[in-house]
């Protein structure tokens, strides 16, 4: 009996594995298909890895990061802020205060910087009269009429405030371009009259993508006030060599005509605009009387 092993090994027999009965122990190992150790397939599985890297590759350096900012119209981030000149206190003719303006390329291209024009315009405010009837009235009229007219307006129910006339006018830069990143700066010193209590820089900035060489047949762009009194400047189309005593003589205003000449030069083209007011200090327009010690 103990020799019967050895003899079942003799006549080619295996011996039976160990382990329970009904265990499954003496099946075959599970193992992968043969095909999934083809070279071919591990060929085509690396070629799709690489197709994959590369569209992604694609989309990030070459539609996200190149033709679509290329889409984007021409852009310029505005920034201002008015403050008053350090040591110099309100004299009867009002206060000198400076404003700064920085215009920042936060695009990805250059953009072109045609004629540009800032403005200052005086606020007044006074309180609304006293009659409770009279008082609604005119507000809810007034709240009409800012809801419904052109342009950026409001009312206040306890405080009437009305544009002022122009206080000051000018160019803003004198670049010809801004890389992406750069920023151009400007700081202009101004005198506030004691009359008003705010005041509203108004900044207009035409754009483009392309050099403007070329643009309206060698004329140029420049800005004119025709009228002073509402101080509204307004963008003229001149020759290059306008008479400069008299800069609207040989000009004419920029039109719709113009504005489709430009759309074609440059499909990308903006005008970039910045409107913000700024209340003066309290003690504006008032002469600080000196402290006299006594003895």
């Amino acid at each position: 009996m103990p020799d019967q092993p050895k003899q079942d090994v003799m006549r080619g027999e295996e011996a039976p594995k160990a382990g329970m009965p009904g265990s499954g122990s003496d099946r075959m190992a599970w193992r992968l298909p043969t095909w999934t150790r083809s070279q071919f397939l591990h060929d085509w599985i690396r070629s799709g890895g690489i197709l994959i890297a590369a569209a992604w590759g694609v989309y990030t350096f070459v539609w996200k990061d190149i033709l679509v900012p290329s889409w984007q119209p021409a852009h310029l981030s505005l920034e201002a802020s008015l403050t008053p000149v350090p040591g110099r206190p309100p004299s009867p003719d009002g206060l000198e205060m400076t404003f700064d303006v920085k215009g920042i390329n936060t695009s990805s291209r250059r953009v072109y910087l045609l004629a540009n024009v800032w403005s200052l315009n005086g606020i007044t405010r006074e309180p609304r009269p006293a009659s409770p009837g009279r008082s609604e009235a005119e507000f809810q009229r007034e709240s009409d009429q800012a809801l419904r007219d052109v342009g950026l307006q409001h009312t206040e129910r306890g405080v009437i405030t009305a544009q002022g006339q122009l206080l000051a006018i000018g160019r803003l830069f004198d670049d010809d371009f801004i890389d992406p990143g750069d920023s151009v700066t400007r700081t202009v010193l101004v005198r506030i009259p004691k009359a008003y209590a705010a005041v509203e820089l108004r900044v207009i900035l035409p754009l483009l993508t392309r050099g403007p060489d070329g643009l309206f047949n060698g004329r140029h762009l420049v800005w004119g006030l025709p009228n002073a009194a509402d101080g509204l400047p307004m963008l003229l189309l001149c020759p290059p060599k306008s008479d400069p005593t008299s800069p609207t003589a040989d000009c004419e205003a920029y039109d719709e005509t113009a504005d489709r000449s430009m759309q074609r030069f440059d499909p990308k083209k903006s005008t970039i605009s910045l409107l913000k007011q700024f209340g003066l200090p309290p003690s504006h327009g008032e002469q600080v009387a000196p402290t006299v010690l006594s003895p």
